[in-house]
């Protein structure tokens, strides 16, 4: 039976937005995540614990570990300030070494807010002569070729499965519709590539400062609040490469996201076929045992997205596996009890 709630109200809409793992995760089996979510069960195994640890490893390999943190815990505002520090960094990364890891970014998809973090973004061939210290003058690209990478933890030799690759996909696929309606200026250069990214959303959000203040109102942000001269200060120290009177009159959501599209919009940049690659990693080594290489089908990311809205906003049943996927129940908590593999008479017995 459907529960008066969706698991939206229940779980997510305090913070008025989805993560993009939320999206991708009931992917797997639906009735499983509902449990845990239910049960409030938050999964966190050794083979997890490896994989954020390769993540945090492949991060600082390209930035340094950073002291930024939140100095006003009573403000709404600071938290996000961060992310648009760490966007401003990441940018500039990629200006400079062609690489950066661990790249916030949030916006919609269809009536949905979202955030995410973007595993790796990169450009082939970068130039490492151009750099000027002044942000307002330091952009001087030729023309380069912009990739995105999801990194994932294998703990074994064998090729993932078809399930696997499909939500690593799916996965990545958000977080470049997020960065090119983040930055629309890239998406309007590649319409003959991807001119099926949600239309209707681009349509909707055709100022790039209507969508900015919409997301800001939803989550009850005020762009326009100074963020103090500790923030400041903070922002100086960390991103020296920025003149201190650039920060000093940008000292708030709104100032920092300007920045963070100023630069971005100088950024010569085109996205082609086959741009998105999912890397499997070996979880002990790091190194690289099998890549996917693949383009952007809104038609897949369309239909996941439909399914996970209807999971979250209590639209229908919460669905289990096929029966030819029946295999995913061996190692599942909640084998016994489900409903599911009850309702299906499924004995998860079969072999991947």
């Amino acid at each position: 039976m459907l529960k008066e709630s969706s698991l939206f109200q229940l779980f997510r809409k305090h913070k008025g937005y989805l993560n993009v793992t939320d999206l991708v995760l009931p992917l797997w089996c639906e009735v499983q995540h509902e449990y845990y979510l239910l049960r409030r069960i938050k999964k966190k195994t050794p083979k997890m614990e490896r994989g954020i640890k390769l993540h945090q490893i492949l991060e600082y390999e390209t930035s340094p570990p950073s002291e930024r943190r939140v100095l006003d815990r009573t403000s709404k505002e600071e938290p996000w300030a961060l992310r648009l520090l760490r966007q401003l960094e990441g940018i500039m990364l990629l200006q400079k070494n062609g690489i950066t890891r661990e790249f916030p970014i949030w916006g919609y998809y269809k009536e949905s807010s979202i955030f995410g973090i973007i595993d790796e973004i990169s450009l082939n061939n970068p130039s490492k002569s151009n750099f000027n210290s002044d942000i307002r003058n330091y952009f001087n690209f030729k023309m380069y070729d912009l990739s995105f990478v999801d990194n994932k933890t294998r703990f074994s030799s064998r090729k993932p499965g078809a399930s696997q690759i499909l939500s690593s996909k799916v996965q990545l696929m958000y977080y470049v519709h997020l960065f090119l309606n983040y930055f629309p200026s890239l998406g309007e250069k590649q319409q003959s590539i991807f001119r099926d990214i949600s239309p209707t959303y681009s349509n909707r959000l055709h100022s790039q400062s209507h969508w900015w203040n919409m997301f800001l109102s939803q989550l009850s942000l005020d762009g326009t609040k100074d963020l103090g001269p500790k923030f400041l200060e903070q922002s100086i120290l960390s991103i020296p490469d920025i003149p201190e009177d650039v920060f000093a009159g940008h000292n708030s959501l709104n100032g920092l996201y300007a920045l963070v599209f100023a630069s971005a919009k100088k950024l010569h940049l085109r996205l082609t076929d086959d741009n998105l690659t999912i890397a499997y990693r070996n979880d002990k080594t790091g190194e690289v045992v099998y890549k996917d290489k693949f383009s952007f089908s809104n038609k897949l990311l369309e239909a996941s997205y439909t399914k996970a809205y209807q999971f979250w906003h209590n639209l229908r049943e919460p669905e289990g596996v096929p029966a030819e996927e029946v295999y995913k129940c061996r190692s599942c908590e909640f084998q016994k009890e489900c409903w599911w593999l009850k309702k299906k008479q499924y004995y998860p017995l079969s072999s991947p």
